[in-house]
């Protein structure tokens, strides 16, 4: 489950995007614009590739001690500005016909780099496609093929669907490992602060009756 900084109109208020298998992105140096619409969470980590992965591993949860805090690592990015092209710098390769009236870098123009062709992938049911971003196994719908709209309609230009289309949404999500360390604190706190503001409230009514009577 992937959520979003909600600070741009591709992904603004929408639910979790699903993931399976993400890559990530490296963002580099030059004259482009670049914007992270979606991002891992604090704590994630990274597994080189190739790598087998086997449902016997959810017998064996990963220890929290494996994740240091970071700031996420970038699955989807929004490039902006003028782009170069790969073939700048000589980078034919040998024997390769020159294409005629090629440029080395193009007009302004966007471009949405995804790290997972998962985002686009409907899942079968019977054969059938199923709609984007529902899981079937879970049954849940997931904030895919809002994002995926979102951004066609960014690249064409089209903000006022994106205004319309946007929505508040609340995402009930707690933190699971907080819940772990700190949920037997809260939890006493829920049910002896009820208890504690009666008592006092108890003794101060006593001692005004007291006074007045």
């Amino acid at each position: 489950m992937i959520f979003s900084r909600n600070d741009h109109p591709i992904n603004k208020n929408i639910e979790a995007n699903r993931m399976q298998f993400a890559g990530t992105l490296d963002t580099l140096p030059n004259n482009a614009k670049k914007t992270i619409l979606l991002q891992s969470s604090p704590r994630s980590s990274t597994e080189g590739a190739p790598m087998v992965v086997s449902l016997k591993e959810a017998l064996n949860p990963p220890s929290p001690e494996n994740f240091e805090e970071h700031p996420g690592y970038p699955l989807a990015v929004l490039v902006e500005g003028e782009l170069t092209s790969v073939y700048r710098r000589g980078r034919l390769v040998a024997g390769t016909k020159k294409v005629a009236d090629h440029k080395d870098e193009g007009v302004s123009t966007s471009l949405i780099v995804i790290a997972d062709g998962d985002m686009i992938k409907n899942q079968l049911d019977k054969g059938q496609p199923l709609e984007l971003g529902y899981d079937k196994w879970t049954n849940s719908f997931y904030g895919n093929k809002e994002f995926l709209l979102n951004s066609v309609n960014y690249l064409l230009g089209d903000q006022n669907l994106l205004n319309l289309r946007n929505k508040e949404v609340s995402i009930p999500l707690l933190d699971q490992a907080k819940i772990e360390e700190e949920g037997g604190f809260w939890k006493s706190m829920h049910a002896l602060l009820p208890l504690l503001v009666l008592g006092v409230g108890a003794l101060l009514f006593h001692l005004w009756r007291k006074r007045n009577y």
